[in-house]
């Protein structure tokens, strides 16, 4: 998938790839294009505006189609009764059981306190349940309840019907490759926020 993004081509059922994934498997989507390891190295200023040209494009492309998988999946769980911060709260538990309040937050990009009350209205309707933690008692573990567990269950559903849909033109190996590169984009991306993080 180098060289921007493949021109569509008719292709049998039988020869397209297995739809796979699931909400909340890891994997960012996004759209192909030149990958690191073939991208070209700027020589000079001209070369140098291109390619940032093209790689705030490329961030573009993948902030956009992101937003377009979360505002289907919304329309989607409507009939749940829950909210977006709500199912993101509930998917990240369920991948991280116990995780701490604080660490929820930092996770969702929110302030602590609206973190705190999105919890308690989870708790309140029995969907999550704060445990003290067995080492430290001035901090609350969160775990899913078995009716949480069950929504959880339906959000997966809905979430793969979405991406399976998304991934549609996509040979298994297209999206294999694909899902690779992203994770190696992904891992670089954190490897520069840790460079550059407060110490």
């Amino acid at each position: 998938m180098t060289g921007g993004v493949a021109r569509p081509r008719a292709r049998s059922v039988q020869g397209r790839g297995q739809r796979t994934g699931a909400l909340g498997s890891g994997v960012e989507p996004a759209l192909g294009g030149a990958t690191p390891s073939t991208a070209e190295v700027p020589t000079d200023e001209g070369d140098f505006a291109q390619h940032e040209a093209a790689a705030a494009s490329f961030a573009f492309l993948i902030h956009d189609v992101a937003r377009q998988f979360r505002q289907i999946f919304d329309q989607r769980v409507r009939a749940l009764g829950v909210t977006r911060p709500q199912w993101r709260a509930l998917l990240n538990i369920a991948r991280r059981e116990g995780i701490t309040q604080s660490e929820l937050a930092d996770l969702l990009e929110v302030e602590r306190i609206s973190l705190c009350r999105m919890v308690d209205r989870l708790s309140d309707v029995s969907l999550v349940e704060r445990r003290a933690d067995p080492h430290d008692r001035r901090v609350w573990r969160l775990h899913l309840t078995p009716k949480a567990r069950a929504i959880v269950a339906q959000l997966n559903e809905i979430g793969a019907g979405v991406e399976g849909e998304a991934m549609w033109a996509l040979t298994a190996a297209e999206q294999t490759m694909l899902r690779e590169t992203l994770d190696r984009i992904r891992v670089q991306l954190e490897l520069q926020r840790r460079e550059i993080a407060p110490l």
